[in-house]
């Protein structure tokens, strides 16, 4: 994540929240989206990232997709649906 922290919009939400980024690349570009950051990474472990997402009482916090999972979602609505179902 960033400090301050980048806030997008997930698919099929109406606010936006607080993306915790697992690849770097992915977490730059989102950077490079935002006019004027100057902000600085913030590297938290696996145990603080799930913890903040389960504790936070407001629902602000989402873990943004890596591009293999995103990739693997448009794959499986892409696919007929006897493919999908098998994996």
């Amino acid at each position: 994540m960033t400090h301050p922290p980048i806030s997008i919009t997930p698919p099929g939400a109406e606010e936006a929240k607080i993306a915790l980024f697992f690849n770097y690349r992915q977490l730059q570009q989102a950077k490079q989206a935002v006019a004027d950051f100057g902000g600085e990474d913030r590297v938290w472990d696996l145990r603080q990232a799930l913890n903040v997402l389960v504790q936070d009482e407001e629902d602000q916090y989402f873990i943004f997709p890596t591009e293999d999972l995103i990739q693997t979602f448009q794959d499986q609505q892409e696919a007929p649906p006897e493919e999908a179902a098998q994996e």
